[in-house]
């Protein structure tokens, strides 16, 4: 993500970042930057890297041309389908459902090996503990209600 783009954010938290939740003004305007950043990196970096042995690409981007920065920004289905689509293979989507209680800590410790191994090479140790308190969650638990009120009133949809 461009630096400008994220210095743009400015106070927002993950945490801000719920259906039904608004921005204006300089918010939306930073945030539609951070969010159009995003997903162009996941379309040129994983999206575009990640192949099967035959080299044909595992996932498929679906993005639209042009992004117009609203003045105003509801996050919500339209909002989010703005920015385009990511098709995750079916097969793939099933190993994360039936797997995803390994999915994430496994994640955590490949990053705390990597960020290791990169400080390590430029002579500075870094205590895996230290580490992996820096990336720690900012919420206990999974509380899932700011997100599932607002989705409950939605109408269901078959996906494409």
């Amino acid at each position: 993500m461009r630096r400008s783009a994220e210095r743009s954010l400015g106070s927002i938290s993950h945490l801000d970042l719920r259906i039904g939740a608004r921005f204006s003004g300089a918010t939306a305007r930073g945030l539609h930057e951070a969010l159009k950043e995003a997903a162009k990196t996941i379309a040129e970096m994983p999206a575009h890297y990640m192949t099967y042995p035959n080299g044909s690409q595992i996932l498929k981007v679906v993005r639209h041309s042009r992004l117009v920065t609203p003045p105003d920004i509801v996050i919500d289905t339209s909002y989010l389908e703005s920015f385009g689509q990511l098709i995750i293979p079916k097969n793939i989507w099933l190993a994360l459902l039936r797997f995803d209680i390994w999915v994430e800590p496994a994640l955590i410790a490949k990053w705390i090996r990597l960020m290791k191994g990169y400080a390590s090479k430029q002579g500075r140790p870094l205590n895996e503990a230290v580490i992996a308190s820096a990336i720690t969650a900012s919420f206990s638990g999974r509380d899932v209600t700011a997100a599932r009120e607002p989705a409950i009133g939605l109408p269901l949809r078959d996906a494409p």
